[in-house]
């Protein structure tokens, strides 16, 4: 039996990848195992349309409690209702003697409970954590009190040398990255490109006849400072007469934090507040844009991928960005590229003023689109996952 978990997220947080990933599972794991998944009800439903049919999977449907910011009491409550499921899903692979326990996230406290546990239980199951942005806080660059706790968990938790848990990281160049850190060993390690799901409806704007009017360029995912977010205001600055004379638009698709306020400018659309907009809004929003931007660098996304770059390929976006490690990485996977990489923010300015001059279009990136796409699916990715794990 495979055990498939999701008991730290709900409702559009990681649903793409959560969903991908039990997608996965069914299928490298359905002939000789039966898939038993504990997943939060909302985000079922949000993903159950993208969910596989398969006649050996069951769903077990919990409730993840999504803690309000300012209230301190609901992260205590969201703690403690986790660390419960998680022991219920402990206990359920051991009762059923499960092969392999999948946790496709866990908060840090609950990794260094789960630390603690397998030292005692489930010496014979495989256990594997993916790891998400958490990993960014082991570097200890943060001033935080509770982001110094929450590292110090971690820290502890992949110290620990549990011969049956792996970590699972998402894109190659993260773990290189990773192992030098000196955070996590090669032997801890199972690496795979982040999956995702094509859209059912082909959305790509890239065809022989596509002369757009006016050039839509969107800033995709949550604005906010660690994200170099404040880079896309200025950029919108820098085509104010353009964006006047409605030759070109600059929008953001998704929430925007307070501390870009000082940033915020009349050329670019976007809602102040830190609200996710639901999947089909987002969707939507994303199939009209012509291109994706992103200013993200490498003191935040060294050790982590980025869900916002793989929407924009899977809807058929080209992509224009900073160099940084995880970019570069990606782009490497593949001959025909899917947009520019830039060293400087200068750079991104005068390859935007020859896209409105028209010296350049953007179906010169349709075939690294395709390729991208085609290197990312869930057969390309799920096989990358099985070889490392079909011995266990």
């Amino acid at each position: 039996m495979i055990v498939w978990a999701e008991i730290c997220r709900k409702d559009n947080e990681h649903a793409m990848f959560n969903v991908a990933m039990l997608n996965i599972c069914c299928d490298v794991f359905s002939k000789e195992d039966r898939v038993v998944a504990f997943w939060d009800k909302g985000q079922f439903k949000i993903c159950e349309s993208y969910l596989k049919n398969s006649p050996n999977l069951t769903i077990r449907k919990i409730a993840v409690v999504r803690p309000k910011k300012s209230d301190k009491l609901s992260w205590f409550v969201k703690l403690g209702l986790e660390i419960v499921i998680m022991l219920k899903v402990l206990l359920f692979a051991r009762l059923k003697a499960a092969r392999i326990l999948f946790f496709t996230s866990l908060s840090p406290f609950s990794q260094y409970i789960l630390n603690i546990i397998l030292k005692i239980l489930l010496k014979k199951t495989l256990v594997i954590i993916a790891l998400h942005g958490e990993l960014e806080l082991v570097k200890g660059e943060s001033k935080k009190k509770i982001d110094k706790y929450l590292a110090f968990c971690l820290f502890r938790s992949f110290h620990s040398q549990i011969k049956n848990r792996k970590f699972l990281l998402l894109g190659h160049s993260i773990a290189k990255n990773a192992q030098r850190y000196g955070i996590l060993t090669e032997d801890q390690i199972i690496t795979i490109e982040h999956p995702y799901i094509l859209p059912a409806k082909q959305l790509s704007i890239i065809h022989e006849d596509y002369t757009p009017k006016k050039l839509i360029f969107a800033h995709l995912g949550v604005a906010k400072l660690s994200k170099n977010s404040h880079l896309f205001f200025k950029l919108a600055s820098e085509f104010r007469k353009e964006v006047k004379q409605g030759r070109v638009r600059f929008q953001i698709i998704g929430p925007v934090f307070k501390e870009l306020q000082p940033f915020v400018n009349e050329f670019v659309d976007f809602s102040m507040n830190d609200q996710f907009l639901d999947r089909s809004s987002y969707e939507v929003l994303c199939a009209n844009i012509d291109c994706a931007l992103f200013f993200y660098d490498n003191k935040a996304y060294e050790l982590c991928s980025s869900g916002a770059l793989l929407d924009a390929i899977f809807f058929g976006k080209p992509v224009l960005g900073m160099e940084n490690s995880y970019f570069k990485g990606l782009f490497s996977l593949i001959e025909h590229k899917p947009g520019l990489l830039f060293q400087d923010f200068h750079g991104m300015v005068l390859h935007v003023k020859r896209l409105l001059n028209k010296d350049t279009d953007l179906k010169v990136f349709q075939h690294g689109i395709i390729d991208l796409q085609k290197r990312l699916n869930l057969e390309s990715v799920g096989k990358e996952f099985f070889d490392q794990i079909k011995n266990r």
